[in-house]
């Protein structure tokens, strides 16, 4: 049997962002500020304030703002990490666009409230600069979630 890895409180773990925008966390244990640009970048936190967020359950973990990339924390923290992360399976949002629309839409009704939160941001976005022209699912969004992205389109 393979044994856990052991994480020093000061090892570095990679994070990619999950949310629109800019995101900042200051660390409970050391007080160091963490910080995003944008969805899809990667910072580094360190062990000690994963997991004082853990222990707590912060939404910076469960309504995921971010995703833990180190696969060793992943499994260990499988119980609490393993059932949300496996509801976001894009990489990228433009690939959550680019879903045949019954897929979409399915997964509008399972994705985390962190990653929602930047679904709509790109979706404003993608409809400003016509990319998003697929009315079918502005609307899909629209009923999810109760926006009305669909009302863009009559300006």
């Amino acid at each position: 049997a393979k044994k856990p890895k052991k994480y020093a409180p000061g090892d570095a773990i990679e994070c990619r962002s999950v949310t629109g925008g800019e995101l900042i966390l200051v660390g409970d244990k050391t007080k160091l500020h963490y910080t995003w640009s944008d969805y899809g970048d990667t910072a580094y936190v360190e062990y000690q304030d994963l997991q004082a967020l853990q222990s707590r359950k912060s939404g910076f973990l469960t309504k995921p703002r971010f995703m833990i990339e180190d696969e060793g924390l992943i499994e260990q923290w499988g119980s609490m990490l393993k059932p949300i992360y496996d509801k976001i399976n894009t990489k990228n949002i433009e690939d959550f666009f680019n879903l045949p629309i019954e897929r979409f839409e399915a997964q509008l009704k399972v994705m985390p409230a962190g990653l929602k939160e930047a679904v709509k941001t790109r979706a404003v976005q993608m409809i400003r600069n016509d990319e998003l022209y697929d009315i079918r699912k502005v609307r899909a969004i629209d009923t999810a979630w109760g926006t009305d992205f669909v009302a863009m389109f009559m300006k």
